[in-house]
């Protein structure tokens, strides 16, 4: 249900293209762990875990590198002051 809520959100708030490329990316990795979650038992149960922690740790790196750069990233509570032009 994250991931669909979470489109849901990008969504409505009408993201540059690579941002819905980067929330996409998440919504898959919730998929794989709910997947792993309600499919425990299946052989591909742990392939569905290690995709899904991939994803989690390369949207993380995404996060700290500043990817996609067309708009502040607030997941992690971080405050965004538009910038300003210093020709005073």
């Amino acid at each position: 249900m994250i991931a669909f809520a979470y489109l849901a959100y990008q969504a409505a708030h009408k993201p540059a293209p690579l941002e819905v490329v980067k929330a996409v990316l998440l919504a898959i990795a919730f998929l794989f762990w709910a997947a792993n979650q309600l499919w425990p038992d299946i052989p591909q149960a742990m392939l569905f875990n290690d995709i899904a922690i991939a994803l989690f740790v390369l949207d993380v790196f995404l996060v700290m590198i500043g990817w996609p750069g067309t708009s502040p990233d607030e997941s992690f509570a971080e405050a965004y002051v538009e910038p300003h032009d210093h020709k005073s």
